[in-house]
């Protein structure tokens, strides 16, 4: 009787975590001195997962073009670039097939906050106004995706903030969002069949 109470209680549990909803909240950070990205992940209020990544920009004093430096100009090393390619289109084609898929699971994706600032400047007045048009129209492509195929619970605040009299990149992104666990266990079942191809 003891153990048919406890496995009664685990079996509770258990469908009451598929009901939970998993929080994940990224935090991006890019400048010229410190780069990263942070990951925390919540379930039932509890941090499971906090993660983070940093991301070092190095410099090479090589100028060759990129082919050059990512291609082994011998016989053998075409071809492994060749065959990379048609790997990359065969993987491109399968995403594209998933994509019905990916917008079911994002319709069940639950979007709390999403702020996404860019303060930048090229040192020239011009160039940097222009600049600025660019990013507001991805900002808002965006944007307009987040709430056409999610769930957004706060309206996204987005800022493009222009340094016209200096050289600057500053680029500051938070996102927190949100899905029932049995979704989530149930959309990665569905990602993987239409990858794998079954």
């Amino acid at each position: 009787m003891l153990w048919l109470s406890i496995s009664l209680v685990i079996l509770f549990l258990f469908i009451l975590s598929l009901f939970a909803r998993i929080y994940t909240k990224i935090f991006f950070v890019y400048n010229s001195d410190h780069s990263f990205i942070r990951l925390e992940i919540r379930l039932f209020a509890i941090k499971i997962v906090r993660k983070d990544i940093p991301i070092v920009l190095t410099e090479g004093d090589d100028t060759s073009s990129p082919l050059e430096q990512t291609v082994d100009q011998t016989p053998n090393g075409i071809q492994d670039y060749i065959d990379g390619v048609k790997n990359f289109k065969k993987g491109l084609g399968k995403l594209l097939n998933a994509k019905p898929v990916l917008y079911k699971v994002l319709a069940k994706v639950h979007v709390h906050e999403f702020y996404w600032l860019t303060r930048y400047g090229t040192g020239d007045a011009s160039t940097t106004g222009m600049l600025g048009g660019v990013l507001w129209s991805v900002k808002g492509f965006f944007s307009g995706f987040v709430k056409n195929h999610m769930n957004l619970i706060n309206p996204p605040r987005i800022q493009v903030v222009p340094l016209f009299q200096q050289q600057a990149a500053f680029v500051e992104l938070q996102c927190m969002f949100s899905m029932r666990v049995g979704q989530t266990i149930y959309a990665i079942i569905q990602i993987l069949k239409v990858v794998r191809g079954n």
